[in-house]
């Protein structure tokens, strides 16, 4: 307490010169007696009129002091008392803060760090404690705090929380139980002091609004009174924008007023449909029903968004904020969506509605869902039954029909527009990507690049040692062995495992066509006869090379069978651990997918720099197929599978798993099992091999068999494999399609698909 009297005998209001009255004084003028003053130019008998001097006060009975504020720098006594009060706070936040013991700070920092997010993290933390936890206001708080490391809980509690409105009763009751009365009191001195600052602040605020609404008024005085023509309320509402229900599906959306060809008024939807306007509530969209304050059982409107589409449902308010935690304005809302839920809805999402038009808003949602009426929380008139409804004629059920089918059934055909239109750009880019791949692959490689191919392999040529066969049948002259075959030659014909690295990085079974030169071979793939590529012999792996699983040491590196991949590929791995019983060993796979593979399974050893690299190479492949074009299976809806246009969004989880934005503008995410598009590997189609082809009538892609090929090779004429197990009847479709959109998969690919569908 003497601490703080000592800095109020030099820092108070009086000793600073900065009350009100230490402005005004100078420019008042004091009237004892009936005076003459000159700056009205009046005799002063009593206190005057606002119109003739604004601002009088007495000091006492037959005493008047007139105030001429308009002489006055008031912003610049602002601006100093401002800084007055934040000096306060800052030294009274000090004061506390050194008057608490850490068992004390430690108790009110979760309140302290609540209060010093903003409402986006604490809209955030909300969304992520459960409905169990956050029991009050209090648990959330200690939700938040425990997400901090006890270093950064301690360089929290070593800096003085902020002492204003928020935190006041907090710190006052910090110091009443830490049993410090003489801090107490000295900190309800301060506040004495604060409160009157705060005082003067707005007197002199009033002062300054007074002086400019003075000259306004003066000014208007002067000008002469413009005549205007007022608009008829209907034209003055159009092209605002409005929050209005939809009668195809009862909810709400957001739109525009607009007068059509026919002159009548209309609500034009941002998802690009008409309704008329009359018999509709209009509900502005504006920020000024966001900041009304909402009370328990408040009727409102909430936001909410499905698959990209902005809608409001009606709710009421079931729960509100915390009073003593500031800024807190999370409302719990029972929705009707429209089975009623309860969701947690941030202030700026909510719309208050009359009880007439939620009861209205609900009662039409039940009605087109055909959900019954056991909501007892509201309470609806049942219409009056007149003796005309069962004598309804066929015309007028007809009638009643159009009113409900109408409008869905435009909204239905609005989306179906708009999923074709993407569906056509989608398909267009595909096509580009793929015509600019072949005409890549189609020139021939230029002089330039032969040269400097030449000229790499004559100033760095790959030695060829002189194999040396093994003499022996143990682990160390077998090992010794396969490093040596590595840089052996090849003969034609030969089956091996190598690393296509122009393609997607993944190592398939092949057989030699020929050498290339250069420590090159030409490799066919086994699975898909025809696809041929140039690979390097560090790169190519023999029979000779591989071996059982069994005899691999913990933590060393081998090229393994990747599990449960139609695709038949060979992707780096480390092995972990021989277990225990003695008949499976764990792995774990570049892509740290681990899994537990018998030990008779063959593998091939590689050693660290070649786990490193391949590694490095297959994941740049999966990167770059973010943002592509691809045909995938879209498994979103378990009853219809179905292989659509789409685009790549994010690489997600173990890394050959993406997040797809298909063509119907539905997300899901898919393995590149399933991926089809420009990085795709392609190669001359053959009649009777598997396809996915396009079919235009449904706009998607299909399992089909090739009947025939065109001579100039560009188109196919294949037959979609009917999927309908249970009905033989239907005769196979035959369509002619593209050759260049048309992929083909294996028969591995095939037999799996087949199942999924």
């Amino acid at each position: 307490f003497t601490k703080i009297n000592s800095y109020l005998k030099k820092n108070n209001l009086v000793s600073r010169h900065l009350t009100i009255f230490d402005v005004l004084h100078p420019i008042s003028v004091p009237v004892k007696e009936p005076h003459h003053v000159q700056v009205i130019d009046r005799y002063v008998l009593a206190k005057v009129w606002d119109d003739i001097l604004p601002l009088t006060y007495a000091s006492n009975v037959n005493k008047l002091r007139l105030v001429n504020h308009y002489a006055v720098n008031l912003e610049q006594y602002e601006i100093k008392l401002k800084d007055l009060i934040t000096d306060y706070y800052q030294f009274t936040s000090k004061f506390i803060w050194k008057c608490l013991n850490d068992e004390d700070k430690q108790r009110i920092g979760p309140h302290i760090y609540w209060i010093s997010l903003s409402k986006e993290d604490q809209y955030k933390y909300a969304q992520e404690i459960t409905k169990e936890e956050h029991k009050n206001e209090g648990a959330l708080e200690l939700f938040v705090w425990r997400k901090l490391n006890v270093e950064e809980q301690n360089n929290l509690l070593q800096k003085p929380p902020i002492y204003d409105e928020k935190t006041e009763n907090l710190l006052k009751n910090a110091l009443q139980n830490a049993e410090v009365e003489s801090a107490l009191q000295g900190v309800m001195r301060m506040d004495v002091e604060i409160k009157r600052a705060i005082k003067f602040l707005q007197i002199s605020t009033d002062i300054r609004r007074h002086q400019k609404r003075t000259n306004t008024e003066s000014k208007q005085k002067l000008e002469q009174k413009q005549i205007i023509k007022r608009k008829s309320s209907m034209n003055q509402s159009i092209g605002k924008r409005v929050i209005c229900r939809y009668d195809g599906d009862g909810y709400f959306y957001t739109g525009t007023i607009q007068k059509n060809q026919d002159g009548r008024i209309v609500v034009l939807f941002d998802m690009d449909i008409e309704q008329e306007a009359s018999g509709h509530t209009l509900l502005p969209l504006n920020n000024s029903n966001s900041q009304l304050i909402l009370f328990l059982l408040d009727y409102v409107l909430v936001r909410q968004i499905k698959e990209m589409e902005e809608y409001w449902v009606p709710g009421v308010v079931s729960c509100l904020p915390s009073s003593y935690v500031l800024p807190s304005n999370l409302y719990m809302i029972q929705i009707y969506d429209p089975n009623p839920k309860q969701i947690y809805v941030h202030r700026k999402d909510i719309i208050r509605i009359t009880l007439g038009l939620f009861q209205r808003s609900v009662l039409y949602l039940e009605n087109i869902n055909q959900i019954p009426v056991t909501h007892q929380c509201r309470i609806f008139k049942e219409p009056e039954t007149s003796s005309r409804s069962s004598s309804l004629s066929q015309d007028d059920v007809k009638n009643l029909l159009h009113e409900f089918s109408d409008p869905l059934t435009e909204k239905l055909t609005h989306i179906s527009k708009s999923h074709n239109k993407r569906f056509n750009q989608l398909q267009k880019i595909l096509e580009d990507l793929m015509n600019a791949i072949r005409i890549l692959r189609d020139q021939p490689p230029t002089k330039t690049q032969v040269k400097v191919e030449y000229a790499q392999t004559v100033q760095v040529p790959s030695p060829i040692p002189t194999p040396i066969p093994p003499t022996d049948r143990s682990d160390s002259s077998r090992s010794t062995s396969k490093r040596m075959s590595s840089t052996w030659p090849i003969e034609p014909e030969t089956h091996v495992y190598a690393v296509w690295s122009d393609d997607d990085g993944l190592v398939y079974e092949g057989i030699v066509i020929k050498s290339n030169g250069s420590n090159n071979y030409i490799v066919e793939r086994t699975d898909f006869p025809g696809i041929q590529s140039t690979i390097s012999r560090n790169d190519i792996f023999l029979n000779s090379n591989l071996c059982h699983l069994k005899h691999m040491e913990a933590e060393s590196f081998a090229l393994i069978k990747y599990p449960k991949d139609s695709r038949q590929c060979y992707c780096p791995a480390v092995i972990l651990r021989h277990l225990d019983y003695g008949t499976k060993t764990k792995v774990r796979f570049y892509d740290c997918y681990e899994e537990d593979l018998e030990n008779d399974q063959y593998v091939i050893p590689i050693h660290e720099q070649q786990f490193e690299r391949y590694t490095a190479l297959r994941i740049e492949k999966e990167k770059s197929l973010i943002n592509q074009v691809i045909v995938g299976l879209n498994e979103q809806n378990e009853q219809t599978k179905t292989f659509m246009l789409g685009t790549i969004k994010t690489r997600e989880g173990t890394g050959h798993l993406y997040k797809i934005q298909w063509c119907d503008d539905s997300t899901s995410e898919q393995i590149d099992e399933h991926l089809f598009g420009a990085f795709s590997r392609r190669y001359k189609h053959r009649i009777d091999d598997y396809v996915l082809a396009i079919d235009n009538n449904d706009a998607i892609y299909k399992l089909a068999k090739v009947q025939s090929i065109s001579n100039d090779r560009k188109n196919l004429k294949v037959q979609f494999i009917n999927l309908n197990k249970n009905d033989n009847s239907l005769s196979p479709k035959e369509v002619d399609v593209p050759a260049m959109t048309t992929f083909v998969i294996t028969e591995a690919y095939y037999n799996k698909i087949i199942n999924i569908l």
